[in-house]
Formats: C-alpha cells, structure tokens, sequence
C-alpha cells in the first residue's frame, strides 16, 4: 500500500502494483493522477515479484508481466578477488 507521506516519491516511479486495493484507493488515485500504470488488488504481487525484477504493468487490463528476474550473486559468481 501507499501512504500520503509517499507521493514525493511517485515523481520518480514509472508503474505501480499492490497486493490490497480497489479503484478508489489511494494508490490507484495517485497514479491517475501522475498518469502511472497501477494495478491493484493482486493479493500476490509482494510475494512474486522480487526486488530488483523487471515488470511491464498494463493498468488497462490488470495484467502484470515479470520480464526479467533479478539476479542473485553467490560467492562462487562474485569478480571479488579469491583470498
């Protein structure tokens, strides 16, 4: 969810999703107001996307795709000199 102390931040985001909200809930009137794609309502969204993924979110048709994931280095990928 969001809150009001969060819209400075609605300035930099480019696309919104979150687990719990309807079309007149905060999130969704914010990004309709900085014309921002949000889906809300996923009930899911926080659980399957991972910090760092890449997503494309259609807030026409409430469909949230995961291009990309994110990432994850382990000890045997990191370039960090061996000691």
């Amino acid at each position: 969810m969001t809150n009001p102390a969060w819209v400075v931040l609605f300035t930099k985001i480019v696309g919104l999703v979150t687990d719990a909200g309807g079309t007149v809930s905060h999130p969704a009137v914010l990004s309709r107001e900085f014309s921002i794609p949000c889906v809300v309502g996923t009930s899911v969204a926080t659980q399957q996307i991972k910090s760092g993924d890449r997503v494309r979110v259609n807030g026409t048709t409430g469909l949230v795709e995961i291009l990309e994931s994110a990432k994850v280095l382990t000890s045997t990928q990191s370039d960090a000199p061996k000691l």
